[in-house]
């Protein structure tokens, strides 16, 4: 997960396939879903607005479990690079 300046989290759903973006007060503002399963999600860039999230899955016909396949190398990686409203925080993931 990350955080944004309004404090707001970033958060990967693996078994989703999909990113929520989560205020303070527990409301989702955002859904972004992807292929596979959501593993990884950054904000930077030079203004912390570049939302780059990573996902992975096994290939198409492949009836595999993704995060075993993915821990021996087996899946495969998606990065996907969108622009956010809000920029970085001032927090680490």
């Amino acid at each position: 997960m990350t955080n944004d300046s309004e404090d707001a989290l970033w958060v990967s759903f693996f078994a989703s396939g999909c990113f929520l973006r989560i205020t303070q007060e527990g409301v989702i503002t955002h859904r972004i879903n992807v292929d596979g399963e959501a593993t990884t999600i950054m904000l930077g860039g030079k203004d912390g607005k570049d939302l780059y999230m990573c996902s992975n899955h096994m290939p198409r016909g492949k009836n595999e479990n993704t995060y075993e396949n993915m821990n021996k190398g087996k899946s495969i990686g998606t990065v996907y690079k969108t622009r956010a409203d809000v920029g970085k925080g001032k927090g680490r993931p």
